[in-house]
């Protein structure tokens, strides 16, 4: 049995999810949240190909409401359902990722894995190298 998750929509409506939330929606929540508390201008790209620019003013896990990059003279903001939205790009670069940085990708180090792997064997040794 899986643990439930209550999640508070925009609109306030409890929502309970079942099963567990995975990584990429969770590196999903991240970036947007940064966004959305630091201001940062997005570029919005739907599946139709239609784009939009804006500040991200709220998101939940079904919506995106994107808001005017005026603050002079702003326009309504912009529900976007997330399942229409084919890529979110920030118009400056931003260091979420940074405890990233260094690890490499997931073929380097499987492949560094590998030959550590070959190497003990080769050495005989009982215990194998931890995966």
């Amino acid at each position: 049995m899986q643990p439930e998750i209550d999640v508070k929509t925009m609109d306030g409506i409890v929502d309970t999810l079942e099963g567990e939330i995975d990584r990429s929606i969770r590196e999903q929540n991240r970036f947007l949240d940064y966004c959305t508390k630091h201001a940062v201008i997005v570029r919005l790209f739907l599946c139709s190909g239609a784009n939009f620019t804006g500040r991200v003013l709220d998101h939940d896990r079904k919506w995106i409401l994107l808001g005017s990059e005026s603050t002079t003279r702003p326009k309504d903001p912009k529900v976007f359902v997330k399942s229409y939205v084919a890529l979110v790009i920030p118009n400056e670069p931003i260091e979420l990722f940074i405890q990233y940085r260094g690890m490499g990708t997931a073929l380097k180090r499987k492949k560094a894995l590998r030959k550590a792997r070959k190497i003990a064997k080769k050495k005989g040794r009982l215990t194998p190298v931890p995966s």
